[in-house]
């Protein structure tokens, strides 16, 4: 079939996407499905594995070894919530953008061999209830970079930790820097440099950094102990409000690291209604009111859920999709770059279940993808299911003064249209075809980036997300 497949393997490459077949030869246009036939293949580090977005449960047969693995779009490795992760085995192997979540632990570096392997901006998360005892271990040289740590709990002392992010920890590492250590967390280094260590660490608790047996300390060689500004801790958000000390400082995640992100949020609760006249949709780095223009169902499709996030429904008609239309949200004075567009929410979106159109029934969908934030929905068998991208649309504006106006055309850079971009990377587009980075049609040597002083937003959830 034809692909949508961005990253260009090497060596001994492999292609997986959840819209391929374990009988495929496992190429961009033939690519494989599951990890269980990936790990059938002989990986090395100088082997490229590329994992279309989705999420993929990691097998009872997985052997753990594999090389460079890439994930190209949003990808999710699930555990069976009992099970410790076993994920590199292979020399000068690395790992990149790869969310890895409900596992009892990790073991980053299974087998005793030399030479480094690396993470590079991985999320990891442990199950809170492992997160009170030794759950994960490295046996040789594992370097982590851009990377994000939920409730690991290790000697990693042959380990190196550079911008990232410590939730919940308990580890010992041989060097740590340009990282930020939250209240709950405990980091025994060899050594350290420019961290932030959460003002709110109970030293006397052994919370903190702890460098070369020196004791536990708020302080860092070179760094500082401040709050951290992220711009919704609560729902993960670890972008940077404008004031962060971690800015200038060049702590965290590069990939969190801008100050004109805008995190739009619900402030209301849980007993509200969310409709077209609700005022709690705002702007987290102003406060400014986003109003809601349009919502596809009617109120029925948005809900308020107990943590006061805002809930789409996807319908059960023929289309399978809710969404709604944003008012105009401000960005910046005078027109300034956009980032990345982060989705925060809860996500599903595994075509496993079901694997084809005639098995998914509307009237009861799976849940498995009853919250899948895409636009497009591309045919099954097209090169926008190889592998799928999901998408937002957006529409964009430098008007100064007076400010954008909805309705005049002309204030706004392509009109009525709403260009179609992908989550988790940073808006890109061609103004010749007008063709976003969300389209299975984009080309990325033409992409431009978008600059502006306001954006509309327009966000869909399907159920019916099959191959």
């Amino acid at each position: 079939m034809a692909h949508n497949f961005r990253i260009a393997t090497t060596g001994t490459g492999v292609y997986l996407s959840k819209a391929g077949d374990d009988a495929n030869s496992g190429t961009a246009d033939a690519p494989i499905k599951t990890l269980s036939r990936l790990a059938t293949f002989n990986q090395t580090g100088s082997a490229t594995s590329v994992i279309g977005t989705g999420t993929y449960v990691l097998p009872s047969d997985w052997n753990g070894r594999f090389g460079t693995f890439f994930a190209d779009g949003i990808v999710k490795i699930l555990g069976d919530t009992q099970t410790t992760a076993q994920l590199i085995a292979a020399n000068g192997s690395y790992v990149h953008n790869v969310i890895f979540d409900k596992f009892a632990g990790f073991g980053f570096r299974p087998n005793p061999y030399d030479g480094d392997c690396q993470y590079f901006a991985c999320i990891f998360k442990v199950l809170p209830d492992f997160a009170g005892q030794v759950n994960s271990s490295a046996t040789s040289n594992t370097s982590f970079f851009d990377c994000i740590l939920y409730g690991v709990n290790a000697d990693l002392g042959k380990s190196n930790f550079s911008r990232c992010l410590f939730i919940n920890c308990t580890i010992t590492v041989s060097s740590v820097s340009d990282s930020y250590i939250d209240s709950t967390s405990a980091i025994a280094a060899q050594s350290a440099s420019n961290n932030n260590v959460d003002p709110g660490c109970n030293t006397a608790a052994g919370r903190g950094l702890n460098v070369a047996g020196a004791g536990w300390s708020l302080t860092s060689p070179s760094g500082i102990h401040a709050l951290p500004l992220f711009n919704s801790l609560v729902k993960e958000d670890y972008t940077l409000r404008a004031s962060s000390p971690h800015i200038l400082t060049g702590i965290g995640p590069a990939q969190y690291r801008y100050a004109n992100s805008f995190y739009v949020e619900y402030t209301g609760s849980a007993a509200d209604t969310a409709s077209l006249a609700n005022t709690h949709l705002r702007a987290t780095g102003t406060n400014v009111v986003v109003p809601l223009l349009d919502i596809t169902t009617g109120s029925e499709a948005l809900e308020v859920n107990s943590q006061g996030g805002l809930v789409l429904q996807a319908t059960t008609t023929s289309d399978g999709m809710a969404s709604l239309t944003t008012g105009r949200i401000p960005f910046a004075d005078v027109a300034d770059e956009m980032t990345v567009m982060l989705l925060k929410a809860g996500l599903n979106f595994d075509t496993s279940y079901p694997a084809l159109e005639s098995q998914f029934n509307f009237n009861q969908p799976e849940i498995f993808n009853n919250n899948v934030p895409d636009f497009s929905n591309y045919a099954p068998g097209t090169a926008g299911r190889n592998p799928n991208r999901l998408s937002y649309r957006m529409r964009w504006s430098t008007k100064l003064n007076p400010n954008a106006d909805l309705a005049n055309v002309s204030d706004w850079i392509t009109g009525t249209k709403f260009i179609e971009f992908e989550w988790n990377q940073k808006p890109l587009w061609n103004p010749a075809t007008g063709v976003g980075n969300g389209e299975a049609g984009y080309d990325p040597a033409t992409g431009v980036p978008i600059q502006c002083t306001y954006y509309q937003l327009a966000i869909s959830l399907r159920n019916n997300y099959y191959h």
